[in-house]
């Protein structure tokens, strides 16, 4: 993600994930790329593991930014969410 992004925890129920339009393309092709990852064809991640990446602040977001990981739901091999995942009523 590019350092002109940032992530907000407003509070415990709601996060904001806001940039310029280079910020929000570079998060946009994260998300895109662990989206479109085979969990399956990467030998160290383990059966039930879910690919994630850290994103930091001032290194990868700005200073003033939170600590953000963005992540797989399914679980290599299983598929299974996790247990504290709702779904919604759609």
């Amino acid at each position: 993600m590019a350092p002109n992004a940032i992530a907000e925890n407003f509070n415990t129920t709601q996060q904001a994930v806001s940039g310029d339009p280079e910020g929000l393309r570079s998060f946009a092709k994260l998300v895109t790329r662990i989206a479109d990852l085979n969990q399956n064809e990467i030998a160290d991640l383990p059966i039930g593991a879910r690919e994630h990446i850290h994103l930091r602040p001032n290194l990868d977001t700005s200073k003033s930014s939170v600590d953000v990981i963005v992540g797989r739901l399914d679980a290599k091999g299983t598929h299974v969410f996790y247990d504290r995942y709702i779904a919604n009523d759609m």
